[in-house]
């Protein structure tokens, strides 16, 4: 067997790039500001300045351009330091994924990237657009 291959087993469905962010939060208080870097029906990896701790949950929302945000359970399963960029990848796992949040995740994995400009595209998610922890609905 390869190395990696197992992983791969695991993984419920094909991770996807899409542009988004995610604010991250334990215990209803803001841990830090996320870049998406791959989302699946099982699980995401970000990308940020704060590094998490295996095991731990969190409250996550994901934040697509023009859409509400989708909020979840999480936990992490792995946090690792980018030496070059600086920056902690994080993987997390959903955790107990109602309907609604598993079709609101499907959709997003679904979503083709329509590029605009260079670096850009038109789904991309929009900082303006922060939502406040309290005002988030599940």
């Amino acid at each position: 067997m390869k190395k990696g291959s197992l992983l791969n087993e695991r993984r419920a469905g094909q991770r996807v790039k899409v542009e988004a962010v995610a604010f991250v939060f334990q215990k209803g208080k803001l841990k830090g500001f996320y870049q998406v870097e791959n989302l699946s029906e099982s699980g995401i990896a970000l990308g940020g300045r704060s590094a998490l701790r295996k095991g731990d949950s969190i409250d996550l929302v994901i934040q697509l351009s023009g859409r509400p945000g989708i909020r979840m359970l999480a936990e992490v399963v792995h946090c690792s330091k980018e030496p070059i960029e600086a920056v902690y990848i994080v993987g997390l796992k959903f955790v107990e994924l109602d309907q609604k949040t598993r079709s609101a995740i499907n959709e997003a994995v679904k979503l083709p990237l329509k590029k605009t400009k260079v670096g850009q595209s038109e789904n991309a998610a929009d900082i303006s657009m922060i939502p406040r922890y309290a005002d988030l609905k599940v």
